[in-house]
């Protein structure tokens, strides 16, 4: 069984604008936090993937921006 990462993807007119991966345990309670917001005209996708160990495994950057679209059926 592989692990997964569950990413939050952020795109505008169906397009890949960013991505964020939540920090599932927070380390320090009483610390910060931070989430990812979608501004107006943009939407927010749930998507998993098997973690990668490196991304140049994945083909680097450019794959792994290409695995996302595909995850999130964005152009």
């Amino acid at each position: 069984m592989s692990a997964t990462v569950r990413l939050v993807v952020i795109s505008e007119n169906g397009r890949l604008i960013g991505t964020h991966v939540p920090d599932g345990g927070r380390r320090n309670p009483k610390g910060p936090t931070a989430r990812i917001v979608a501004g107006p005209g943009q939407a927010l996708h749930d998507v998993e993937i098997e973690r990668p160990p490196d991304l140049s495994l994945i083909g680097g950057v450019d794959a792994f921006h290409e695995l996302i679209r595909r995850k999130a059926d964005l152009k």
